[in-house]
């Protein structure tokens, strides 16, 4: 009954051009359609103002991998609590999860990119890399950041993890902390010389580690 006096009252206030659903910032990919259930969860998460205009936010899962070389073992993510999101839109933690060795994170999440988590992925790394494109620098504008330990083989190494939006696609970055670390082609090398963080073929979620 609950979910229909939501569903009627959004059907309602749309209908007379007083809500305006948004999905992330920026693109046109499915990730930005929302089904019924999610403009039912958007209206639960969040009513925003901006210029005047009711805007909701929704949920969602997002997910970047740390796929591991035949020759390394495993590969595992530790998040430390800290991250930035735009304001106003959702947070709902990391979970990461084992796949053959590899490592994948799931940041549940909204997506609206703003120069705030931006500017807090740049204050903390030394170095930057984005997973597609032009990929040495730095990014003017993301959805959401967060930090922690990335190991690979029992060698850890502190990173900022960023995801972003190119115009179609959401896409990742990744950032490295503290001294030592350099750049090699398309790539991110780790302080102690032993790994290389790399751009995986086009994809635009997936890192590849490599032995340096």
């Amino acid at each position: 009954m609950k979910r229909s006096l939501i569903l009627a009252l959004v059907l309602s206030l749309m209908s007379t051009g007083a809500v305006y659903l948004t999905g992330c910032g920026g693109g046109s990919s499915d990730d930005d359609l929302h089904t019924d259930n999610e403009v039912l969860e958007s209206v639960a998460v969040t009513n925003q103002t901006e210029a005047g205009l009711i805007i909701t936010t929704s949920t969602h899962d997002n997910l970047v991998e740390f796929i591991r070389y035949s020759t390394i073992s495993h590969i595992t993510f530790a998040f430390d609590g800290q991250y930035d999101i735009s304001s106003g839109q959702p947070w709902h933690g990391i979970s990461a999860s084992d796949d053959d060795g590899s490592c994948t994170l799931d940041a549940v999440a909204g997506r609206h990119k703003t120069s705030g988590p931006a500017n807090w992925f740049k204050s903390r790394s030394s170095i930057g890399m984005c997973v597609s494109g032009s990929w040495l620098g730095w990014p003017s504008s993301l959805n959401f950041a967060f930090s922690g330990t990335l190991t690979v083989d029992g060698h850890s190494y502190p990173v900022i993890v960023g995801q972003g939006n190119d115009g179609a696609h959401n896409n990742w970055w990744i950032g490295g902390v503290g001294g030592g670390w350099s750049s090699d082609t398309a790539s991110l090398v780790t302080p102690d010389g032993r790994y290389r963080i790399c751009q995986w073929d086009v994809s635009f979620n997936q890192f590849y580690v490599q032995p340096k």
